[in-house]
């Protein structure tokens, strides 16, 4: 199993990396493990010391949670009523989802474009599964968030669930307010957006959730990364209650039925 990382991950120059960087991480937003490096010795001289990492990383997690706790503050106060009762009902409508299958599609910040079948089954389950010519798949199997290629015999590639905008989607029980992941609340028409930071991991970017009304729906989401690449995921034919088989999110299974 390899698990990427900063310093274990390279990308080399050739296609099947480009794709992996510019169509299928984006959606993860992983780009934060991406360094174009080839050798150690350079990673080794841009990285400040541990300590230093550290102290950054602990000051930047107490501004972020401040932050969003400020912001969940202001929404449960009187004048933000309003508010606070349109995450309620966006909570509501995220819980009773516990299994879905549809169509997506893929607009990369590249202005490049894929399409695809995802499945989500709750907690923690998910499958993006491209449409040909691209030979991938993306699972979360609620511990890791894997890339597979069915062309080829290579391990998978993986990241803790955790660390991706995906944790805030897939979680078991979904309570806006509280967690204080929402920044920002936008109406306009019959759209809803939520602008999102997920306070467990603040460095990992922002969500953007789009809903549409009559009936309340996710429609379309949008991911962020620190570097400012923007990647949007539209749910076409989305399906809820439908029943999908736990073997359809197994890493394992997925590496070995490729062919």
């Amino acid at each position: 199993m390899r698990v990427l990382s900063v310093r274990s991950f390279f990308i080399r120059p050739d296609a099947k990396r480009r794709f992996l960087r510019e169509t299928l991480l984006p959606v993860l937003e992983l780009d934060l493990l991406l360094f174009a490096h080839s050798r150690q010795s350079d990673i080794d001289r841009l990285e400040p010391t541990a300590a230093h990492a550290h102290i950054y990383a602990m000051k930047r997690r107490t501004f972020i949670a401040g932050s969003t706790a400020l912001a969940a503050l202001g929404l449960a106060s009187a004048g933000h009523a309003q508010g606070a009762e349109e995450l309620a009902r966006i909570d509501t409508y995220l819980n009773a989802m516990r299994e879905a299958g549809g169509r997506f599609v893929q607009f990369n910040s590249d202005g490049s474009r894929s399409e695809g079948e995802l499945w989500i089954r709750k907690p923690g389950l998910m499958r993006f599964e491209y449409d040909a010519p691209h030979s991938h798949v993306v699972i979360s199997d609620g511990v890791w968030v894997a890339v597979v290629d069915r062309r080829s015999n290579d391990d998978a590639n993986r990241v803790p669930l955790s660390r991706t905008p995906l944790n805030l989607i897939l979680r078991d029980n979904i309570d806006l307010l509280r967690t204080g992941a929402v920044q920002r609340i936008r109406k306009s028409g019959a759209e809803t957006r939520l602008i999102m930071i997920d306070p467990d991991e603040p460095d990992s970017g922002t969500l953007e959730m789009v809903f549409t009304e009559n009936p309340l729906s996710l429609s379309r989401w949008i991911t962020t990364n620190p570097q400012g690449q923007r990647t949007e995921i539209q749910l076409t034919d989305l399906q809820e209650g439908v029943s999908i088989p736990r073997g359809m999110f197994s890493i394992e299974a997925a590496l070995t039925n490729r062919g």
